[in-house]
């Protein structure tokens, strides 16, 4: 409960505390800019994952620094941000690497293919990107259907379908 009630003040914005624009009625404005926001909620979180590797125990850890991690790289993909995202992910995964649970691979795997489809345009022009993504996709593929999870399974399917032109399966 404690880190739901957390993660919901890092993810609380600006929006909520709109002030009317005296210029355009009808419209609102932020009071602060976005952007200091997001650095600010990302900041909270990359601190976060510090300090949990110290303070909590090993079944705790799992839990509560998973929720840390998909916050983070959920901000991060919306932000553009896809070396920062890029690197997030990579220590993420280090992070789940000895844990007992595997629900949060599936996230990690298909945020990692997604990101890079997105990079597809600064690969060196070889289709090295496409194996890459199919491998993320299937990881992330087989640990949806390991958990059953049918919405993370019709997410993949349906990107690899429009986006990699390709019917994953096992």
């Amino acid at each position: 409960m404690e880190m739901n009630l957390l993660l919901t003040l890092i993810r609380y914005r600006q929006e909520d505390l709109c002030l009317p624009d005296p210029d355009k009625p009808g419209k609102m404005v932020h009071p602060l800019d976005t952007w200091k926001e997001d650095c600010k909620a990302e900041s909270v979180l990359w601190d976060m994952t510090k300090y949990m590797k110290i303070y909590y125990q090993k079944d705790w850890q799992e839990e509560i620094k998973g929720d840390v991690w998909l916050e983070l790289m959920r901000l991060l993909e919306k932000s553009g941000k896809d070396d920062r995202l890029r690197f997030c992910i990579e220590r993420a995964l280090e992070g789940f690497a000895g844990a007992t649970g595997i629900r949060r691979l599936a996230e990690l795997h298909f945020s990692k293919a997604r990101l890079i489809g997105r990079l597809k345009k600064e690969w060196d022009g070889s289709d090295g990107w496409t194996k890459l993504c199919k491998e993320e996709c299937m990881m992330a593929y087989a640990v949806c259907k390991t958990m059953e999870m049918e919405k993370e399974l019709a997410e993949i399917e349906h990107y690899c379908k429009e986006e990699l032109h390709w019917h994953i399966t096992l």
